[in-house]
């Protein structure tokens, strides 16, 4: 009677066990997706921090110096900072979302940031200059130090918030209609604008790691992407969707 009972149950055993491997190592398993989904956000960092290549050979051919010609060409590798941004946020909403192809997303993001709020790039380069030449002028004492430090974070915060607004935003407005609109966001909501230096800041010292650090180079980026998108979405400083009723309910 037992070997009977074998019988019938063997059979309906070893399908489940093959349906589960399937279902893990399969094209479209668990493992697979998982490894995609590394993939996409490896892309997203790969492109943000390809942008970054201008100011990375500056700093190492070059360096900063406390001369016009330093300066100037160190100001002029920051211009593509602004669109980087501004794409990896778009990017960062498309992982938080689970739409495909983030990198495509990406790029789209940075090609229409580049045309139409070319501007905004100037805002990383002009925090620069400011800061090079108040060191130059003043000297590097820990009061211009500290002033120039306020000048970044600032630059850095007005950069993001006119990032985050970008999608909601009217593309043929006055450049300093969409500043004044970003600055009035940050001061309705400033505890979300001191969120991105922090998690910013997280990121790189966590990158500074020992065994992690290395890996969270590859992913940092795109993380910042996806977080910055879950403050401003959670805390309202920018709708999720726009057009939708939460979009007019904090516009």
């Amino acid at each position: 009677m037992s070997a009977i009972t074998a019988r019938r149950t063997s059979p309906r055993r070893t399908p489940r066990v093959g349906g589960r491997l399937e279902r893990a190592l399969g094209y479209d398993g668990v493992i697979a997706r998982l490894l995609l989904g590394a993939f996409d956000w490896f892309t997203v960092s790969a492109s943000f921090l390809a942008a970054l290549v201008p100011l990375v050979t500056f700093t190492t051919l070059v360096g900063w110096q406390l001369t016009h010609l330093a300066l100037w060409l160190g100001a002029l590798t920051l211009l593509p900072l602004y669109s980087a941004l501004e794409a990896l946020l778009a990017a960062g909403a498309v992982l938080l979302e689970g739409s495909v192809r983030p990198g495509r997303a990406y790029w789209v993001a940075f090609a229409k940031a580049t045309r139409r709020r070319w501007w905004a790039g100037l805002i990383p380069s002009a925090a620069v200059l400011l800061l090079g030449y108040d060191l130059a002028i003043v000297g590097t004492g820990a009061g211009a130090l500290l002033a120039g430090s306020v000048v970044l974070v600032v630059g850095g915060i007005l950069a993001i918030a006119l990032a985050s607004t970008a999608p909601v935003g009217e593309a043929g407005a006055h450049p300093l209609a969409q500043v004044a609109e970003a600055a009035y966001r940050i001061v309705r909501r400033p505890h979300v604008a001191l969120t991105w230096p922090l998690l910013a800041g997280a990121i790189l010292v966590a990158s500074s790691l020992p065994v992690v650090g290395g890996m969270l180079w590859l992913f940092g980026p795109a993380l910042f992407g996806v977080a910055a998108q879950v403050c401003n979405r959670a805390l309202g400083f920018a709708p999720a969707v726009p057009g939708s009723d939460r979009a007019e309910a904090h516009s």
